[in-house]
């Protein structure tokens, strides 16, 4: 089994890299707008301005903003005052952004709110690069005393990794290395640290001898002053591009299990089904190119009915491109194995991290699927095909603790008619997938389980209920483990936007 987890292999030791020069690599600068936000005195913004058209170097500081100012004036440069969570720049303007050693300097409390800008500015596809030092080694050890930052350079690299879950933003590279660092002297680092931080002067005063002592002990002597290691975590992110929608998509209900008074039922055209056989949807979606994309959501427990109903309804399961688990229960996905058997070919499985794979729930799926099987593990927001992306994953105890689950859903675009989503069993909140699935977009249409049997108290499905009518979505239609009583209940509460969907049924969404 193939996946893009990482590898559980020692990592190699982090190499000693020129910072400078690897932002350079990272990103063709040639004939973009850059900016390097917290530039501080301005020489990263000056090297920047060698490779690019233009740079514009972002500064808070007074002091450092005039300090940046004071060099030779340069053509394709210019220095500005501002705040990252508050950038003084147009929708879409620029190419690139650079956060070297300044993410962390931005309040905890709003470091959310400037890669949100930075998402703002950032054309499609544009470059996000951040270099971040990392709270470790005899540099942070030297400073922690006057100066810890350890909390919030964690802060910085917890809103980096939630960038990529909201969908703003792609993972592009990720690596550690170790910077050089030289400093003429304990007396110019100062300096320095008070300028960027002047509320600390009488912290630094009250311990300066003990603070010169740990420079100069962490510290090593060199030609021009001391020089230290200073560990660096880089991070590339690629604002998300431009999704072309689909021109149409619909969903056919193949496998459909509701639950109604504590027993688990369903039926194969007219037939009694046997119990937790589950959920599986066909979705079928022309590309904005004209290309036909055929997609199964989910593969309920039994292959024998999943084939038969399939069958039944002109659904050619052969014919896949891809197959989409949104969580791995088994009367979701214990027909996997099957069904990649009778395929007989490697089709793309995009699934959710597989955390407990023993947990009974799981039924060891993982264990008897194919060798060589391609399953594509997405912690983040993944792109199946232009109008169709996963939400990025999300684990949730259940029913209880110690067992958890990981769970994904997934989202459809087509022309002007909002945002499709559809959920497993809205293990992960209900709230959460629809926000990484449709953002701030119109919701078009619901569709999937709602979780409204146990553990789920009556308070919570009321609270739901109450959160669905707030969003608003254009149609909704609540089948699996919402129960018989559940999608009475979600009809009673949004009568103009509820559309029945069971077995057999296909809508055009």
């Amino acid at each position: 089994m193939t996946s893009s987890t990482t590898s559980q292999s020692p990592s190699p030791a982090p190499q000693r890299r020129d910072p400078s020069a690897l932002l350079t690599e990272a990103v063709e600068l040639r004939g973009k707008r850059v900016l390097d936000i917290g530039c501080g005195e301005g020489a990263l913004s000056r090297f920047l301005a060698d490779f690019a058209a233009e740079v514009v170097g972002v500064e808070c500081n007074t002091e450092m903003l005039v300090l940046a100012q004071q060099g030779a004036e340069v053509a394709n440069l210019r220095f500005v005052q501002g705040v990252g969570e508050a950038l003084p720049f147009a929708d879409e303007s620029v190419d690139v952004i650079v956060y070297s050693n300044s993410l962390h300097h931005v309040p905890v409390a709003s470091q959310g709110a400037a890669l949100r800008e930075a998402a703002r500015v950032l054309r499609r596809g544009g470059d996000l690069l951040v270099l971040e030092p990392i709270a470790r080694g005899p540099f942070q050890e030297m400073l922690a005393p006057i100066h810890d930052e350890t909390e919030v350079r964690a802060r910085a690299q917890e809103e980096l990794e939630a960038a990529v879950r909201s969908g703003g933003f792609e993972a592009v590279a990720r690596d550690e290395l170790v910077n050089e660092v030289t400093l003429p002297s304990f007396d110019a680092f100062r300096e320095r640290v008070l300028r960027i931080n002047p509320d600390r002067r009488e912290a630094i005063a009250a311990g300066a001898d003990a603070w010169r002592a740990r420079f100069e002990s962490a510290g090593i002597r060199c030609e021009g002053g001391w020089r230290f290691e200073q560990p660096l975590q880089f991070t590339h992110l690629r604002r998300t591009p431009v999704s072309k929608a689909l021109r149409r998509a619909s969903v056919t209900a193949l496998v459909e299990m509701s639950e109604s008074d504590g027993a688990l039922s369903g039926k194969v055209l007219g037939r009694a089904l046997p119990p937790l056989v589950g959920l599986s949807l066909y979705i079928e979606a022309t590309t904005a190119e004209g290309a036909p994309y055929r997609l199964l959501y989910d593969t309920s427990s039994s292959w024998k009915n999943l084939r038969r109903n399939a069958a039944a309804a002109g659904v050619d399961l052969r014919a896949l491109d891809a197959i989409f688990i949104s969580h791995w229960h088994f009367d979701h996905s214990a027909a996997l194995p099957q069904l990649l058997r009778w395929i007989g070919r490697s089709i793309p499985i995009y699934a959710p991290p597989l955390s407990q794979p023993y947990d009974p729930l799981k039924g060891a799926i993982s264990l008897r699927l194919p060798e060589g099987a391609d399953v594509r593990f997405c912690p983040a927001p993944t792109t199946l095909v232009d109008g169709i992306q996963t939400t990025g994953s999300k684990q949730t105890a259940f029913p209880r603790r110690p067992l958890v689950v990981d769970e994904h859903a997934l989202s459809l675009r087509v022309d002007d008619r909002g945002v499709t989503v559809l959920v497993g069993c809205s293990h992960a909140p209900l709230e959460w997938l629809i926000d990484q699935a449709a953002g701030e977009e119109e919701l078009g249409w619901l569709i999937g389980g709602l979780h409204f049997t146990v553990p789920t108290t009556a308070a919570r499905k009321q609270e739901l209920l109450a959160y669905l009518t707030r969003r608003g979505p254009r149609r909704i239609s609540p089948m699996h483990c919402t129960t018989k009583q559940g999608i009475a209940e979600v009809e009673r509460a949004l009568p103009g936007q509820f559309q029945a969907f069971t077995l057999g049924d296909r809508l055009e969404v």
